[in-house]
């Protein structure tokens, strides 16, 4: 017997309002496979602030860019316009909204140094604040599973291979970024787009490879070192390998390096990439003692010794480290818990940190840096185990870098981080976020 009760027609996930012709997506969140169309016009909005980005270094117009990233995060804040408001209270949004006040008040408290205020840092920083609560707003399904991910994977790696061709073999690969950690970075970003539990399992050793070639190439340590940490934190997590395993390979490979040190050295003698890696580990450990003294380094000096002053990076952050931590703690108490204002790092130091938890804790102090991290841990935990692993490394190479400044990168990890939580029924089922306070 038929049922009396008429069959409901799902609303569209995205749609276009009649009226206003203003794009929206459905408050009813639709299984994977059904749509996927929100994606394709966020995603086209992001290779077009990729594309001027690239443009940017290129031929060296520094609003290019800046007008790419407007572009693409008024787009997004059209789309979540309808759905941001009322803001739910999640424990996500009363992060975002501490995160957003501690830096207020060290302003309005008069904690922030004459000149040390920076509006371009500020701007970044609530642009990324911004983009986490629109991206939650939008509940979208997982970046890595939208079809609109293939456009946008080949057009960051054909703009990385096209960096490659632009450097000269004897340099670092930078590309048209700013510096190779910036392009070791957007190397990183590749994995954003791979579902790791679905695809061919060629297709992901294949990006992963291509991946660990490119970060290589750009000769940044920290970018290799945040890549194998999060790939260490995806076998634990995953239980892919017992712990018992893995102390048994670590050991393993921990005595073969020991007993085939020359040979190793030798090795990488023969290749001018990794060689600048092991050159960067060597000049660290002949001089952390004098680091860890406080004495004077003239790291030129060193470079020219050691064969380039680029290859004293790992030691220079460990000094630049050092003085961040003096400044932090000769400031007031009141700096210290509230912080002494956005960009006021780099006035104070000198230079960016190149540590964006060390950046934080001295611009927006511990409260701020725990309002930062209580954001990305929640994010994190939301996000099934098995895609969340490339954030461990994002996480990771952050201690070495200002991956902050990097908004197009960020702005990628957002849409994929926070989308990674909304899995459906029937497919990789997950937890969607709740309306409390103890939610995340």
């Amino acid at each position: 017997m038929m049922s009396s009760h008429r069959m409901r027609v799902p609303e569209p996930f995205f749609s276009l309002s009649p009226s206003r012709g203003i794009p929206t997506l459905s408050p009813r969140v639709l299984p994977f496979g059904m749509s996927d169309a929100p994606w394709n016009p966020i995603l086209a909005a992001w290779c077009g602030y990729l594309l001027f980005s690239f443009l940017n270094g290129l031929i060296g117009e520094g609003n290019l860019q800046i007008i790419g990233a407007l572009g693409f995060l008024g787009f997004l804040g059209l789309l979540s316009a309808r759905r941001m408001f009322p803001i739910a209270l999640s424990g996500l949004n009363v992060a975002l909204g501490f995160a957003a006040l501690v830096p207020a008040v060290s302003l309005l408290a008069g904690l922030t140094a004459e000149g040390a205020f920076s509006a371009s840092y500020t701007v970044k920083y609530a642009a990324v604040l911004f983009m986490i609560l629109a991206a939650d707003a939008l509940r979208l399904p997982p970046l890595y599973q939208a079809s609109g991910r293939w456009w946008s994977m080949g057009l960051l790696v054909g703009i990385l291979l096209v960096g490659w061709i632009l450097t000269a073999p004897e340099d670092r690969v930078g590309g048209t970024f700013v510096n190779p950690n910036n392009y070791a970075l957007a190397a990183l970003g590749i994995l954003f787009l791979v579902d790791h539990e679905y695809d061919r399992r060629w297709l992901k050793i294949t990006i992963h490879l291509a991946v660990i070639l490119l970060i290589t190439f750009s000769g940044t340590l920290g970018a290799l070192l945040g890549y194998l940490i999060g790939a260490g934190a995806h076998v634990w997590r995953m239980h892919l390998m017992r712990p018992a395993t893995i102390l048994l390979l670590a050991l393993l490979l921990s005595l073969s390096a020991f007993f085939a040190k020359d040979r190793v050295v030798a090795a990488l003698s023969r290749t001018g990439r990794l060689e600048s890696l092991w050159t960067k580990v060597a000049i660290l450990q002949d001089y952390s003692s004098d680091i860890k003294a406080g004495e004077e380094l003239n790291f030129w000096e060193i470079g020219q010794e050691y064969g380039g002053v680029e290859l004293t990076s790992a030691a220079w952050r460990l000094m630049h480290w050092q003085e961040a931590l003096r400044v932090f703690n000769e400031a007031a108490w009141p700096a210290k818990w509230l912080g002494m204002g956005l960009g006021s790092s780099e006035v104070r130091l000198g230079h960016l940190p190149h540590n964006d938890y060390l950046r934080l804790l001295l611009e927006v102090g511990i409260l701020g840096l725990l309002a930062n991290a209580a954001v990305w841990i929640i994010l994190y935990l939301r996000a099934p185990p098995s895609a969340s692993w490339p954030a461990v490394a994002m996480a990771a190479y952050s201690f070495s870098e200002n991956n902050f400044d990097n908004f197009l990168v960020i702005s990628l990890l957002i849409l994929f981080l926070v989308s990674s939580a909304n899995r459906f029924p029937g497919h990789n089922p997950g937890r969607l976020p709740g309306p409390t306070v103890f939610s995340i």
